[in-house]
């Protein structure tokens, strides 16, 4: 019996801590085992947090103390404060507003406003938007094509820490009708070059320590939160909404690819010093890099533009807002249908007819989400977002674990509402955003 091996434990087991707590005599070294995982859990987990914050902010203090030669080199110190000077010129003479987090206006206070994205409808759409006077949404993909177009947009709101200044090639920016939405992940030259008004939001994953950690102890001032989508178009959606923009009017969200694979984009040749085209991709073009995807109405698109739809109608749960389909693509029968022209000619008001409650929009988002296998389950204190695949053999498990950790939570009520969300899902017809489920 000598021989044979004994129960590893952790190193700081619960019973090993309440026998310590008991008299606090040492514990002999032979009832324990020396652990990794409890080493990360009482050591790493801890101090990570802190290291990443002070990493951050330690870099210019740092770089500054081991490059003192050059840092205090008279040249470069008369730079440095000839551009704080110009700096302050410019806020002094109103050519560089405050900046401010992005406000939570009174929902509908703006009136309508349009959703842009980049799929082939955008073409469509782009020669009429000139007589648009309501909001305008783009990303840096869009921003310049509108301002050829006659329609500068009202707010471009930047999500993809890749997008660049060299996507702002317009011809020139009248920076008074235009407000950039911006987070810090945001490509420094883009923020720093645009002198227009601007505001900030912060990203926020409570599965992500960078998110949940780093930047609220570094950009605390910042009040407005996001939950990063991976999309555009359901960031820009959350930005109008909040800042009391409604209805919404997607344009050129097709999710889909047409004739090409995107709309076609215009951008200023400085050095030709003339409007230059940019035309969407063949249909064939990329088609080795990405995963096409034939969907069940016959639609061709991309692996992750199925994740984009999903994720929109996730968001539009959430916020509940009210949104009116000017696109053609794998959405088409989710949004109430308008006719671009007759919502600019109209200027919005054809589209007050379709609008409905949050309730409403929750009622048909829901058994849509379900043939997704993605639910809102209702617990204690609001909603859980969980995705649970081959949801009928797996629910009743995946519903007994978070009873343990929410004694609260009614689980045969939730059980019934996915299954009630299962049998609606059937009796609604979604068209052409009708998920393979």
């Amino acid at each position: 019996m000598k021989n044979e091996p004994r129960e590893k434990k952790l190193i700081y087991p619960e019973e090993l801590i309440k026998r310590y707590m008991n008299d606090y005599e040492p514990i002999p070294e032979r009832d324990l085992v020396v652990n990794q995982e409890e080493f990360h859990a009482a050591t790493m987990e801890k101090v990570l947090g802190h290291e990443r914050t002070f990493t951050y902010f330690n870099h210019r203090g740092i770089y500054e103390d081991m490059h003192k030669p050059e840092f205090y080199k008279l040249t470069n110190m008369v730079q440095r404060w000839a551009t704080d000077v110009g700096y302050w010129w410019r806020y002094k003479n109103g050519q560089s507003p405050n900046c401010e987090s992005v406000p939570e206006c009174e929902p509908g206070s703006k009136g309508p406003a349009m959703v842009i994205s980049s799929g082939c409808s955008l073409n469509d759409a782009l020669p009429l938007l000139k007589d648009w006077k309501g909001g305008i949404f783009c990303s840096t993909s869009q921003a310049a094509t509108l301002t050829y177009y006659g329609a500068p947009p009202t707010h471009i709101v930047n999500l993809d820490c890749q997008a660049n200044w060299g996507e702002m090639n317009a011809r020139k920016w009248d920076y008074r009708k235009t407000t950039m939405i911006s987070h810090p992940g945001t490509n420094p030259e883009l923020v720093h070059r645009w002198k227009g008004p601007k505001m900030y939001y912060r990203l926020m994953d409570p599965y992500i320590p960078f998110y949940i950690e780093t930047l609220p102890a570094g950009y605390g001032f910042i009040s407005c939160e996001v939950y990063p989508f991976g999309s555009s178009v359901p960031t820009e959606m959350t930005m109008a909404n909040r800042l009391g923009y409604a209805p919404l009017i997607m344009v050129g969200g097709d999710f889909a690819l047409r004739e090409r694979t995107r709309f076609d984009a215009m951008g200023w040749d400085k050095g030709k010093r003339r409007w230059v085209a940019s035309p969407g991709g063949e249909i064939d073009a990329g088609k080795e890099d990405v995963i096409r995807v034939k969907t069940t109405s016959g639609r061709i698109t991309e692996f992750i533009h199925l994740h984009y739809r999903k994720a929109t109608g996730v968001l539009q749960w959430i916020d509940g807002m009210n949104v009116m389909d000017c696109s053609d693509g794998i959405m088409n029968g989710f949004w109430p249908k308008h006719d671009i022209k007759e919502v600019v000619e109209t200027q919005g008001r054809c589209c007050e007819k379709d609008m409905v409650s949050k309730e409403a929009i929750r009622e048909w988002i829901g058994p849509w989400l379900a043939m997704q296998d993605t639910f809102w389950l209702e617990m204690p204190e609001g909603y859980k977002l969980t995705n649970i695949p081959k949801w009928r053999d797996n629910l009743d498990g995946i519903l007994a674990f978070l009873k343990q950790h929410n004694p609260e939570m009614d689980v045969a009520k939730v059980r019934s509402e996915c299954f009630n969300l299962a049998k609606k899902a059937k009796e609604n017809d979604y068209g052409e955003s009708t998920p393979a489920s």
